[in-house]
């Protein structure tokens, strides 16, 4: 065998060799994942306050290549987001679940939640969660500030309980935080746009407490079990002592004039 047949059978291995790195090398670089989404907003519409919403977005990998999801971060701890399966091969999906707790807001609420993945050309896709909160149960109004109050007789105040639902409400408990503050009209349910007027009688405290402050709790159920605090804070006027009386001297009388005939 000469020399020349066996450099040419090295330089065919070596090109071999090289095709086969270069072939991988170009398969890795045009192989790549794609997230693939149907929808990525939600929009429950008018939902009660201390409702919970559920939604399940679909992730599809519609690359050549497993998609891997990284990170899964919501906007704040109202919304969960959880994915069913952090690596999704080709032409294969998974779920991105998400749970929106509505209680304590009010009004027109958006909250996103980011996906991270290491698709090359969005490593981050952002959803978006959209509803407008309605409380069931309103008291009017909604926190008590009654200035100064006389410390010698009780302070009454009417508030008005409404029921803004499409369910009865029923009222489980009513009460305050403060001894000085008692309730009374209480009502045990109330229909659909139902009003009921709540007497607060504040009992002025005999110490010498100059500010008085406290809750009204109400606990009740209707799509949701919930608890409404109204804030009441008073300050209490003492007595004043009455001015003295200012007294005035009595002219005296005129003396007859003893040189008068």
């Amino acid at each position: 065998m000469s020399i020349y047949t066996v450099l040419l059978g090295v330089f065919v291995r070596i090109l071999l060799l090289f095709f086969v790195v270069f072939f991988c090398v170009v398969s890795s670089c045009i192989a790549q994942p794609r997230l693939q989404v149907e929808s990525t907003e939600i929009n429950w519409g008018e939902i009660y306050s201390g409702e919970k919403k559920e939604h399940r977005f679909i992730l599809r990998n519609n690359g050549d290549s497993a998609l891997v999801i990284t990170r899964v971060r919501s906007s704040c701890g109202c919304t969960a987001a959880l994915v069913s399966s952090k690596t999704i091969l080709p032409d294969e999906q998974a779920e991105l679940h998400v749970r929106f707790n509505s209680k304590r807001f009010r009004g027109q609420v958006t909250k996103r939640v980011c996906v991270v993945s290491n698709d090359p050309q969005q490593p981050k896709k952002r959803f978006t969660l959209r509803a407008s909160i309605v409380p069931e149960l309103v008291m009017t109004p909604s926190r008590l500030s009654l200035g100064s109050i006389p410390a010698d007789k009780d302070f009454v105040r009417n508030l008005s309980l409404v029921n803004h639902s499409d369910l009865p409400i029923q009222i489980k408990a009513v009460r305050s935080t403060s001894r000085h503050m008692t309730l009374a009209n209480i009502p045990t349910s109330l229909e659909p746009n139902e009003e009921a007027v709540v007497i607060l009688t504040v009992h002025p405290p005999k110490s010498a407490t100059v500010v008085l402050n406290g809750y009204i709790l109400i606990d009740a159920q209707g799509h949701t079990r919930k608890q409404l605090r109204i804030p009441v804070m008073a300050k209490i006027a003492k007595n004043l002592p009455s001015p003295p009386q200012k007294t005035t001297r009595k002219q005296s009388e005129p003396q007859p004039n003893m040189h008068q005939k």
